[in-house]
């Protein structure tokens, strides 16, 4: 799979949970924010494909230090730490 269908194919999957979670913010909050925080995860990978085409640990840590996107990383573990605050509460 080239570089390039991987991305198309991230944003996709990333765009699909963001709508899956809308439909489920009324019946199920916290699967929706989950599927929410994923949408970002995928933002995430689709900023940096080459991680997904790595064949070993020490390539993907070699790629480490030139990530893009890591705001949508950021994002992503933020509302599943407040999607496990609001299950505490």
């Amino acid at each position: 799979m080239s570089e390039k269908s991987i991305v198309w194919l991230l944003v996709f999957m990333s765009f699909l949970n963001f709508a899956i979670s809308l439909n489920f913010i009324n019946s199920n909050f916290g699967f929706s924010i989950f599927l929410f925080s994923g949408g970002w995860f995928f933002l995430f990978l689709s900023s940096n494909p080459r991680i997904l085409l790595s064949k070993n640990v020490q390539e993907i840590d070699r790629l480490i230090p030139d990530m893009k996107g890591v705001g949508y990383l950021f994002i992503s573990v933020f509302f599943l730490i407040l999607n496990f605050i609001y299950y505490l509460v």
